[in-house]
């Protein structure tokens, strides 16, 4: 972006303060990018920037790409100047003039660490290990899956299991995700809402039927609170037949005999839960490492943290036709706990990025070549590729902070003890 960078001192407190001035065709080039920022939230109303404005305002989208404007222009000379801060600039005073916009930022500076105790840290876990109920239950999981439906010349009820056809409406109105065919449903799985569900009860084969029903407060964004009603098409009324887990099952379906198959499921077992043990284990070390050390997270770089764990989360929810709301409260959660759980996986990911850098600085740690194929050799193994794959990843920047984090864990995580 063009701009000229008027001012830039530091305050007592480390505290960056600059000035900067963005001329007029560089901050006007933003309102388009303000408007397809702002779109989606005016319900797709307009199609272009020109009749948003015809109808909201000839100035309705400047405050947006002001902010565009100011925020880009700081992280650029953040990055130009090089300077070690950290978190959102706040803007102390913007204003614009027929030449362009003039502003002021003051940035933080990034948290001065002081570490603790970190090497050879043993958390104290549990060792992985497989009991047979658990393989019962995975043969169970198995057959369950194998079951066959037989059909029922009755009306339908509680434990039964029902393919049907629904269309819900409101106010004669569909809704999204309101509809399905063929749906197979088990009776008194509390898949369906209460209401629904019992109206499905009864019903036989061929039969149709307008069930109304009133969704909960803490439904949906949207359908909370709303009278509904569905049209229901019985299908199919089945009795599902599960196949006992024996020697025919075992034959039949894995081409084994029982005794061998359970002994397969354990080591299969046996292996999750023990990549699950090694995650669980750096994850302890680490925090344990983090919380012994001394940081004091500016409020400017929480937040910056937690805008990019929510708004990658709202991007790929608004792609599924969801939103934050209908996340948390699907969750079961209250909006303040949402963000509250939000702000501590922000510090927490913060932190322990900290703590990396603060370490590999310490311990003068380098991603040599020698690190790097024991590395590739170690992903290869838990992600099942050739290591050639890995090591053509190896200048993604996800993937560098992942190697950081693989090298520091060597200095921070003992050694497991057999």
């Amino acid at each position: 972006m063009e701009k000229t960078l008027k001012h830039l001192v530091f305050n007592e407190k480390g505290q960056c303060l600059m000035e900067v001035f963005i001329p007029a065709a560089a901050f006007l080039a933003l309102l388009d990018e303000a408007f397809e920022l702002e779109k989606s939230a005016l319900a797709g109303a307009y199609e272009t920037r020109a009749q948003a404005e015809a109808a909201l305002g000839e100035d309705h989208f400047y405050p947006a790409a002001a902010q565009l404007a100011c925020v880009r222009a700081a992280d650029e000379v953040v990055a130009g100047e090089n300077l070690d801060v950290a978190g959102y600039p706040e803007i102390t005073k913007c204003g614009t003039d027929p030449a362009g916009l003039t502003f002021t930022a003051l940035c933080d500076p990034r948290p001065r660490v002081v570490l603790g105790e970190y090497r050879g840290i043993d958390p104290q876990l549990p060792r992985p290990s497989v009991t047979e109920e658990e393989i019962d239950e995975m043969l169970d999981s198995f057959a369950l899956r194998a079951a066959a439906d037989v059909d029922l010349n009755r009306p339908a009820q509680e434990g039964d299991v029902v393919y049907v056809d629904f269309a819900g409406s409101i106010d004669g109105q569909s809704f999204a995700g309101g509809s399905a065919e063929d749906y197979a449903l088990r009776l008194g799985g509390r898949t369906f809402l209460p209401e629904l569900e019992a109206g499905i009860t009864g019903m036989a084969a061929g039969e149709e039927k307008d069930i109304p029903l009133v969704f909960p407060d803490n439904y949906a964004a949207g359908l909370s609170g709303k009278a509904a009603v569905f049209r229901v098409t019985m299908k199919r009324v089945c009795r599902r037949d599960v196949p006992a887990v024996d020697e025919r099952f075992a034959r039949t379906y894995f081409e084994t005999d029982l005794a061998a198959l359970r002994t397969s499921l354990r080591e299969s077992l046996l292996a999750d839960k023990r990549e699950q043990y090694r995650v669980t284990r750096e994850e302890a070390a680490l925090a344990m490492a983090a919380q012994r050390m001394q940081a004091e997270l500016p409020e400017s770089m929480i937040r910056r943290e937690m805008d990019l764990l929510t708004g990658d989360l709202a991007r790929r929810l608004a792609e599924k036709g969801g939103s934050l709301e209908d996340y948390y409260r699907g969750a079961g959660m209250e909006e303040g706990d949402f963000w509250e759980t939000a702000r501590r996986t922000a510090e927490s990911r913060l932190r322990e990025e900290l703590l990396l850098r603060a370490v590999q600085e310490q311990e003068g740690l380098e991603l040599d070549e020698a690190f790097r194929a024991r590395a590739a050799a170690d992903l290869a193994r838990r992600f099942e590729v050739r290591e050639e794959e890995i090591r053509g990843m190896m200048s993604d920047e996800r993937l560098e902070r992942e190697l950081l984090r693989m090298r520091v864990l060597e200095v921070v995580l003992a050694p497991e003890r057999e």
